[in-house]
């Protein structure tokens, strides 16, 4: 499990100068949310990281910056899994970074050239090529902020997920019952021998799935620097983390 300190700014300056302050003795990653930066420099923005980042956003603005992200070599970038395929292929097209690279241009231009719904949903997969060209690792993610589906649902996310590429899987639910929280513990005690998964709850009923899935094996935890900087309802922040985490620990060496 990789502590991941989530950060969710307005202005690139202060996401900079908090940056500078996480280092190796905070956590493991970062991840940057680009939802509400406007033409964000993502080369000065990583060029003060200290851990390996995340690059996510919600927003359509910035869809095009995770392909700027595997330019420069980020650890990873997290493409919810709503976003339309057939943006990665108009991307692409335009991308230099892949002009440069003779035979995905070609399969590239093939495909625009056929036309049709099987191409466009090929678009993905090109994409994981150039990702692994770049070392980038690709997290797809679902999140549903109403509900947490059943278990047959949950799986078939899980397989649509893995089907369009992803290296790591992220499933993120609204908790409003145990028996939402235990179904996806279950997901991820079955599914985690199988492939790396990032599994947690949303909500304040959404909060021991967190601590619980990070003790089962969930890839990454996100974290808070701090209780006003928090991007989630229900996220715990890096102090109370290791507060718990850390006193269950050191319960199992007894």
């Amino acid at each position: 499990m990789k502590r991941c300190i989530s950060l969710l700014e307005k202005n690139q300056n202060i996401l900079i100068r908090k940056l500078r302050k996480i280092t190796k003795k905070t956590a493991e990653l970062i991840e940057i949310r680009l939802d509400h930066l406007k033409n964000p420099d993502l080369a000065e923005i990583l060029k003060n990281a200290k851990l390996p980042v995340i690059i996510s956003t919600r927003n359509e603005r910035n869809w095009e910056k995770y392909l700027e992200a595997a330019a420069l070599n980020v650890a990873y970038i997290d493409v919810d899994i709503s976003l339309p395929e057939k943006f990665f292929l108009q991307e692409l097209l335009k991308n230099n970074e892949m002009r440069g690279s003779k035979e995905l241009s070609t399969e590239l231009y093939e495909a625009v050239q056929r036309g049709g719904s099987d191409e466009v949903d090929n678009a993905v997969h090109i994409f994981q090529k150039f990702l692994k060209n770049k070392k980038t690792k690709l997290i797809i993610s679902y999140h549903n902020y109403k509900k947490t589906p059943s278990e047959t649902d949950l799986k078939n996310i899980l397989r649509k997920m893995l089907d369009r590429g992803a290296d790591i899987p992220k499933i993120a639910t609204q908790i409003k019952t145990e028996n939402d929280n235990i179904r996806l513990l279950n997901l991820l005690a079955k599914e985690m021998k199988k492939t790396k998964l990032i599994v947690h709850g949303m909500g304040e009923k959404g909060k021991t799935s967190r601590i619980l899935a990070a003790l089962l094996g969930s890839e990454i935890s996100y974290l808070a620097i701090s209780q006003k900087n928090k991007t989630a309802k229900g996220q715990w922040t890096l102090r109370e983390w290791n507060e718990i985490v850390g006193g269950i620990s050191d319960m199992s060496l007894l």
